[in-house]
């Protein structure tokens, strides 16, 4: 019978496993995509400055017309970016990353937990515990980015809310806003 335990517990851990390294292949192929896109924008700007020709004229003309034209293609693929669930919920998890460190340097600790970083951010930045997760029949009270992380991250538990698009995009906001003004 322990035989039969360890060989369904090895199984179980394999299949774990090799979801976890599917699941971080997927995150590297996004985040892969997403610095491909940008380094493509930021060389077709380049491109476009380099290639304006030097007439008194039609300079300013013709770099408003390109620069619209940027800008223009920006605001569309923000808001591809803004729009799709999938793609802000990836984002989210990278910036997630960047403030998990930011803390953690913050208050000299290597491996920050959750609920050390959810204390953090309702304590210094007076972020509101508004969020309910409920996990083994308990409810427990999250900031908004942390709560977004679990679920993220722990997505087979139904009990949880899936959080809407509105509110990935304000945790995003509340984690950019800390990052570029630590205190």
């Amino acid at each position: 019978m322990k035989k039969i335990i360890y060989s369904l517990a090895s199984s179980t851990e394999l299949t774990i496993r090799n979801v976890a390294t599917a699941v971080d292949k997927q995150d590297q192929m996004l985040l892969n995509i997403i610095k491909e896109v940008d380094w493509n924008i930021r060389a077709e700007t380049s491109n476009a400055l380099h290639n304006i020709t030097i007439n008194h004229s039609n300079v300013n003309s013709k770099l408003k017309s390109e620069t619209e034209t940027k800008l223009s293609n920006l605001k569309q693929d923000i808001s591809i970016i803004k729009d799709n669930s999938d793609i802000s919920q990836f984002y989210h998890d990278s910036i997630y990353k960047d403030l998990e460190k930011y803390v953690s340097i913050n208050l000299k600790i290597k491996d920050i937990t959750s609920k050390q970083l959810d204390e953090f951010l309702h304590n210094i930045y007076l972020i509101e515990k508004d969020k309910t997760r409920k996990i083994d029949g308990k409810e427990i009270k999250l900031t908004l980015p942390v709560y977004i992380r679990h679920f993220s991250h722990h997505p087979t538990n139904e009990d949880n809310e899936k959080p809407k698009i509105e509110e990935i995009q304000k945790s995003i906001s509340i984690i950019l806003n800390i990052l570029n003004n630590k205190k």
